[in-house]
């Protein structure tokens, strides 16, 4: 095993020790000549590293190259030139699993994507068109089929474009900017506002906090919430409030209805993908509003939940952290 210091005449071990990336010194064969303390480091992790190193470097032609150890772990690591003598500098970056599965999703949503909704769009056109073309030489029978076909494309669609959302919240990274949620409120609100009409809704809201998140993240939170208690309404004139207040370290804040509410025997599928409480046929949608929702707040640190004993109609509460 080569030695951690610097050979003699180069720089000295303690600016290569100040380096913060795990990284090696490599001679002119692509032999290990010494490492920083920040590579002695991860070896007492993976005591392997060394050596799978000196493996990878001769079969890989570029300046980058992937080392991954016995136990799962991947590296990045980079190949410079370092003064004369064929000397060269290998930096090494240790890959996140999760950020791993991060980049595996959003690729696999952008492809997928793409992949899923073209038989659809072909079987909405194609059976647009048969119903155009021939709707006259069809019985009755005939059009109700091509109806089903059409309605179960749109569903498809539906839920594809929502699946596609919910890996989009999953994977998109966060960013940390100052968010008055007063102001995603009434986005929402204007945005709504043929369906609040419909609904025949009265709307109270208290002041909400100033936050800090994302605010194209934060807003399909309440967009969930609202469109919720607007849809799961008894009739006409469905009451809704929305009210905040400080708890410790968080904000709860509070969007309350007076609709159908929630059997608190299936108060726990609420927040999970596809889950019903209804038939798609009375309160249509692809059922993954709230499972965003809760993913959305906990990548903000927060919570939701639905509360217990709210009387008639739901109180659904979520919480965000208090800016610093």
């Amino acid at each position: 095993m080569p030695p951690r210091s610097f050979p003699s005449g180069l720089s000295t071990q303690t600016l290569f020790d100040a380096l913060p990336d795990p990284c090696i010194l490599l001679n002119a064969t692509s032999e290990i000549a010494g490492w920083n303390a920040a590579f002695e480091q991860e070896r007492s992790r993976c005591p392997d590293l060394p050596r799978l190193c000196e493996a990878a470097i001769p079969a890989t032609p570029g300046p980058s190259l992937t080392v991954q150890a016995d136990d799962g772990s991947t590296y990045q690591a980079e190949l410079a030139p370092l003064g004369a003598d064929g000397l060269r500098l290998l930096r090494l970056q240790r890959v996140d699993p999760g950020a791993r599965q991060i980049e595996f999703l959003r690729r696999f949503g952008a492809s997928a994507g793409h992949d899923l909704q073209e038989p659809v769009r072909k079987m909405l056109a194609f059976s647009s068109l048969l119903s155009k073309r021939y709707d006259e030489a069809l019985d009755a029978d005939g059009v109700q089929s091509l109806d089903f076909i059409s309605d179960a494309a749109q569903r498809m669609r539906t839920l594809i474009q929502a699946c596609l959302a919910y890996i989009e919240v999953a994977t998109r990274p966060l960013k940390h900017e100052t968010v008055a949620l007063d102001v995603l409120l009434a986005e929402v609100l204007e945005a709504q506002s043929d369906l609040i009409r419909t609904a025949e809704a009265h709307l109270t809201a208290a002041s909400l906090p100033v936050v800090s998140g994302d605010p194209a993240l934060l807003k399909p939170v309440l967009e969930a919430l609202i469109d919720n208690a607007l849809k799961f309404r008894r009739g006409p004139g469905v009451q809704i409030a929305i009210s905040a207040k400080r708890e410790g370290h968080h904000h709860r804040i509070e969007v309350r209805d007076d609709g159908i509410g929630v059997d608190p025997a299936l108060a726990g599928k609420l927040f999970t993908p596809f889950e019903r409480l209804h038939p798609r046929e009375t309160y249509p949608g692809a059922a993954l509003g709230l499972a965003q929702a809760r993913l959305i707040l906990e990548r903000h640190g927060g919570k939701i939940w639905l509360e217990p004993g709210a009387g008639e109609g739901a109180c659904f509460v979520f919480t965000l952290p208090v800016s610093e």
